[in-house]
C-alpha cells in the first residue's frame, strides 16, 4: 500500500504545478491530463470513441492529440477515473465481480470498486505502471489493450496482470507542466523518483 500511496503523493504533486501568476489549486486532488499506452512508445491514448460521453461506452486507444476525448482526471484519494462526469468501468455484463475480458466503458459513477484504479509500479526504474482495477489493488485485474495493438479503435479490456507492455501506461498531466512552471518548488523539477 505504500508504493500506492507513493504514487498518488507524486500524481498529486505533477498536477499541481506552480505558475509565475496566481497558483492553481485543484478542487479535488486529481491528476487532469492524458494516459498513454507505453506499448507504442506513448503515441497511443486512452480515448473515447466519436467524443461519445454516455454511459456503457467502450473505451479505446487512439493516437495522441491531447483532445477533449482524452483528458482525464485520476482522483487520487477515491481511485476514480473521470472524464465528462462519467467514471471508467469495469463494465461487468453478468452478475458477480469483475472477470479478465471484461471491457472498460464509461458508466455513472457510483463509488464501487470496479469504478477505482490503482497505479502499480513494479519496476522503480521506469517511469511507466500497471492500472489495477476490476475489484481493487489486490484483484489482480490490470487494465490492457487488446493485442497491443497500435491500430486506432483498440478495445480496452481488463486481464490478469503480467507486466506486458501492452499493460504499461503513463500520465501526461494537461496543460503541459512544461508550459506552465516557471518559479516555485518544483520549477528545476522534471523528474520525480518514486521509492
Amino acid at each position: 500500500m505504500r508504493r500506492y500511496a507513493s504514487i498518488a503523493a507524486a500524481l498529486l504533486v505533477a498536477s499541481c504545478p506552480v505558475s509565475a501568476g496566481a497558483p492553481l489549486a485543484p478542487s479535488e486532488p486529481v491528476v487532469r491530463g492524458t494516459i498513454r499506452g507505453d506499448f507504442a512508445y506513448g503515441s497511443q491514448c486512452l480515448s473515447v470513441p466519436a467524443v461519445e460521453y454516455l454511459p456503457g461506452v467502450y473505451l479505446e486507444m487512439r493516437p495522441c492529440r491531447n483532445s477533449v476525448d482524452q483528458i482525464f482526471e485520476w482522483n487520487v484519494v477515491s481511485f476514480e477515473i473521470k472524464i465528462h462526469n462519467l467514471c471508467v468501468d469495469a463494465l461487468r455484463s453478468g452478475p458477480g465481480s469483475s472477470q479478465p475480458g471484461d471491457p472498460v466503458g464509461l458508466w455513472y459513477c457510483q463509488g464501487k470498486r470496479h469504478q477505482q484504479w490503482f497505479p502499480f509500479r513494479s519496476n522503480p526504474y521506469l517511469p511507466t505502471f500497471s492500472i489495477v482495477g476490476g475489484g481493487g489493488p489486490a484483484s489482480n485485474l490490470c487494465l490492457e489493450s487488446l493485442y497491443a495493438s497500435t491500430v486506432a479503435g483498440t478495445p480496452l479490456l481488463i486481464a490478469y496482470c503480467n507486466g506486458g507492455d501492452n499493460q504499461q501506461f503513463r500520465t501526461q498531466p494537461w496543460p503541459a507542466l512544461d508550459d506552465m512552471v516557471s518559479s516555485g518548488p518544483f520549477s528545476q523539477s522534471r523528474v520525480l523518483l518514486l521509492d
